[in-house]
């Protein structure tokens, strides 16, 4: 398939599971910045690389999780963890992070409208509400892809403002989940500033 999106990122790939779990690749269009100065653009070539986002089914109950990446690579080298190995390129923007919600809420909402138009959901009903978009409380989003969301905060707390935010994406607050492998003076600061759920990983 061609690239899809006009922001912060172009859907490059989209593999789907036997199980119905989807990866969406994304090629950033915007340069993210470095992870280590003062917020320097960098380079595409200096953060060439693939983010990753996964929507996740639950079949009881028709609700989906997406899994965001919050940086390009890793600096945590966690041993069992294969984006430890690409070690960190880059940090993601809010808009890179927010886009991926985005991206994925548009990709199901195609692939719902291309069942439907081709006949394979049962029921008129069914049907003939499949184009419609994806209701906004049935996601759950969870910063548990690529990269350690709290090595990267201000920009996951303006992605969780942004997701949370009624003139948002409006998810609500307590289907948004951060994930950390434990870093504790970001883990305070976390809990003072934002809504999102934590997790410790």
């Amino acid at each position: 398939a061609g690239a899809v999106g006009g922001g912060a990122l172009e859907r490059v790939g989209a593999h789907t599971a036997a199980d119905g779990t989807t990866k969406l690749l994304f090629r950033l269009r915007q340069p993210p910045r470095t992870a280590a100065s003062g917020g320097e653009a960098r380079s595409a070539a200096a953060a060439e690389g693939l983010v990753e986002a996964v929507i996740i089914p639950v079949e009881r109950t028709g609700r989906r999780t997406v899994c965001v990446s919050s940086q390009l690579g890793c600096a945590m080298n966690c041993q069992f963890c294969h984006t430890a190995r690409m070690g960190l390129r880059a940090n993601l923007s809010a808009a890179h992070i927010v886009e991926q919600v985005v991206e994925a809420k548009r990709f199901v909402a195609e692939q719902e409208r291309a069942l439907a138009e081709a006949g394979e959901k049962e029921g008129e009903d069914d049907a003939g509400d499949a184009g419609a978009p994806v209701r906004t409380s049935s996601w759950n989003c969870v910063f548990m892809g690529m990269g350690e969301p709290l090595h990267n905060l201000e920009e996951v707390l303006r992605a969780v403002d942004i997701l949370t935010d009624d003139a948002g994406v409006a998810l609500p607050r307590r289907r948004v989940t951060v994930s950390t492998s434990g870093l504790v003076p970001q883990i305070r600061e976390l809990r003072a500033r934002s809504p999102a759920a934590l997790a410790v990983s």
